[in-house]
């Protein structure tokens, strides 16, 4: 049976660090938002609108396609992005009625003053990709946009919630080996 490992949260919380390290660790392919949204701007005509925020909403819906089309051929996998939870539970949801596989949840949260204060570095840094905007008012709105706590998407499996104010306080390895007992369990 597969495995689909998610990982959620809001902005700058270090889903994507985490994302990877978990992919090289368990030798998993990684799916992430950003990565796809990034590819979207680099191909699309830009648009007048709020062309960030369609690119999420599109970036969001291929990451579901691809996710399912893991599961759907028995592969597990890693997916990262800012979920809205009210969106994607009914995908979800019934891509685990359609398949078979294990999941396990990842909700990694930051102190709020953290996230901004990372965004701003990634700004500042030339690290962060202009399709996600990259004035200063962009980096408050998106910190904005993420000062409701997000919930678990709710799946059957884990949800393991993650502080990763401070990244060198993360028990990655007990996190590492709590993921591989669940999967094992499961599987």
């Amino acid at each position: 049976m597969p495995s689909l490992i998610l990982i959620c949260g809001p902005s700058a919380t270090g889903k994507t660090t985490l994302a990877r390290r978990l992919a090289a660790d368990l030798s998993l392919p990684l799916f992430f938002k950003d990565s796809i949204k990034e590819i979207l701007f680099e191909t699309l005509p830009p648009q007048e609108t709020d062309w960030s925020s369609l690119l999420s909403q599109a970036s969001i819906r291929v990451l579901c396609y691809l996710l399912e089309s893991m599961m759907a051929g028995g592969s597990s996998c890693i997916g990262e992005a800012n979920f809205n939870t009210a969106a994607v539970r009914p995908m979800f949801k019934a891509m685990q009625e359609r398949y078979a596989f294990s999941c396990v949840e990842i909700m990694c949260d930051a102190d709020a003053q953290v996230r901004l204060q990372r965004l701003r570095l990634r700004n500042s840094t030339g690290q962060r990709h202009a399709a996600h905007g990259n004035s200063d008012a962009d980096i408050t709105r998106e910190w904005q946009d993420t000062q409701t706590r997000l919930t678990p998407i709710g799946l059957n499996g884990p949800c393991i919630e993650l502080d990763t104010t401070n990244f060198s306080e993360v028990a990655y390895q007990q996190l590492l080996a709590e993921i591989c007992t669940t999967l094992k369990r499961e599987s």
